[in-house]
């Protein structure tokens, strides 16, 4: 009788701490999913808020540009302005590239004369797994 009561007793205890772990694991795995949305978000408020207009005409190289499957534009490099007390201009683009699990963000940024020159950018994964994206925007009229 105590042997059994004993058994039920472990396997209720077992049964609570694996459920216990399994709750764990997912609100720690969203918790992160939740802040890399949150930096990927900032890392692109960031570039927008320091974009620069270089040259307006449309035959500008590289040229500034917005379709629906990327963003190009010239930006700040504010993290040289911190540490070296100069800015300088970066070209940047954000694209989504087709992946196994949807779609994924990804940033490049090279210097102006490299991207004139068309050279390969190295690209940084900002997001893995996006279903759909939308830009929205506000502006102020007077």
């Amino acid at each position: 009788m105590a042997g059994t009561i004993f058994a039920v007793l472990m396997t209720g205890l077992v049964l609570h701490v694996r459920g216990g772990a399994v709750a764990w694991h997912r609100a720690t795995r969203t918790v992160e999913d939740l802040q890399q949305v949150r930096v990927s978000c900032e890392r692109v408020a960031q570039d927008l808020v320091n974009a620069v207009v270089i040259d307006a005409r449309p035959e500008a190289t590289p040229p500034v540009r917005l379709t629906h499957e990327a963003l190009d534009f010239y930006t700040l490099r504010t993290d040289r302005l911190r540490s070296e007390g100069n800015a300088t201009v970066q070209f940047v683009t954000y694209a989504l590239r087709p992946d196994a699990e949807g779609s994924t963000l990804v940033r490049t940024a090279q210097t102006i004369p490299d991207a004139k020159a068309a050279l390969p950018a190295v690209a940084q994964e900002l997001l893995t797994g996006i279903e759909d994206a939308a830009i929205r925007y506000g502006c102020v009229t007077q």
